[in-house]
């Protein structure tokens, strides 16, 4: 599957520790492989058909499936990211 980064998560990967990016992009790497095999940190959003986030410690990565494709959406603390 293709792995598509929309402009929030780009910009806050840069901000962020070396590191805790390289494991982000891997992680998102091997769900972009196997989006639906089952992953101890991967949960489904409430509410949605196809949403799902990702938790690496206290950050959240929310992305969706489409297809071919994997969307990855948003990158955010625990706390605020599913404020509206």
């Amino acid at each position: 599957m293709r792995l598509i980064w929309n402009k929030q998560p780009v910009k806050a990967l840069k901000a962020m520790q070396p590191k805790r990016a390289a494991k982000i992009r891997a992680d998102m790497a091997a769900i972009a492989e196997d989006p639906l095999k089952n992953r101890r940190n991967v949960e489904t959003i409430v509410g949605t058909d196809n949403g799902y986030r990702l938790r690496v410690g206290d950050l959240r990565v929310v992305y969706r499936i489409d297809n071919d494709t994997v969307h990855v959406v948003l990158i955010k603390s625990r706390g605020k990211v599913y404020k509206r």
